[in-house]
């Protein structure tokens, strides 16, 4: 099934989205890479999806993928940018789904405008509202700098493995890469962080879903997703055989569990 490219002018940059168009519209189902990602990491969704009556919509972070160049990147820019991309195509609310960063985009989303989130699928991430210890808020914080150090190919390639389980995840994870400069890739990592742990976030007010891969290797987002699932009682569902990049190391695994999400919450 096709998609349509569209795109948004706005100050920062151009920003590019794409869409499906079903035949039977259950409602609108919103998907956000993970940093130094872009859209095609929900290629294996996309169809699934759209032949169950959603309308999908993937999108390119600004700083991302062909929404580049882009003016002084930061997560509420990104927020905004998908706001607006609701607004142009006259959507009132949507089912959103964030990859790692994307979940914290979509967080912000919520933050913003909470009416317009039906529900938040959280997958390989870590709520915006929870209290972190100091020594992660300083891990996190000296992250970035320390990426610097390393060299640029070492640094793709370690990102790479990290990020998925499946070579040919891996594969396609070293190619997005390799579109990013070492300052592009640091000040998109810098921004990412910026906004973890900021007291003034509340806790998300819709249906919430968290997804984790079993095989996981990025930061602690599994232990955090736990106790997120505990302090909130939202599902937890473990993805066997796959990564931080789940919905593409095991769609299949993958995509019955968000459909199952979905029509749960109507």
């Amino acid at each position: 099934m096709s998609l349509t490219h569209h795109q948004h002018l706005l100050p920062a940059g151009t920003v590019h989205y794409w869409l499906t168009h079903p035949t039977t519209v259950k409602g609108w189902l919103v998907f956000t890479h993970g940093a130094l990602m872009e859209h095609r990491m929900f290629e294996p969704q996309w169809d699934y999806f759209t032949a169950r009556g959603y309308r999908v919509l993937v999108w390119d972070v600004p700083g991302h993928g062909q929404s580049r160049p882009w003016t002084n990147f930061n997560l509420d820019q990104a927020a905004e940018a998908l706001l607006a991309i609701l607004d142009q195509e006259q959507c009132s609310a949507a089912h959103f789904v964030g990859q790692s960063m994307g979940s914290f985009v979509a967080q912000l989303v919520e933050q913003k405008q909470p009416q317009r989130v039906l529900s938040l699928t959280s997958l390989e991430s870590t709520p915006l509202d929870h209290d972190y210890s100091w020594l992660d808020r300083f891990l996190l914080k000296i992250t970035p700098p320390l990426l610097r150090l390393y060299p640029y190919s070492m640094l793709v390639n370690t990102i790479a493995k990290a990020t998925a389980q499946q070579p040919q995840v891996q594969a396609f994870a070293r190619k997005t890469l390799q579109q990013y400069t070492k300052e592009e890739l640091v000040h998109i990592m810098h921004q990412v962080y910026a906004v973890v742990g900021n007291p003034a976030y509340r806790p998300l007010k819709c249906p919430l879903c968290l997804i984790i891969g079993a095989t996981n290797k990025v930061g602690k987002t599994g232990a955090y997703s736990k106790a997120w699932a505990d302090r909130t009682q939202a599902p937890l569902i473990v993805v066997p055989d796959a990564g931080h990049n789940a919905n593409q190391d095991n769609p299949d695994f993958y995509n019955q569990a968000q459909y199952d999400f979905l029509e749960s919450v109507g």
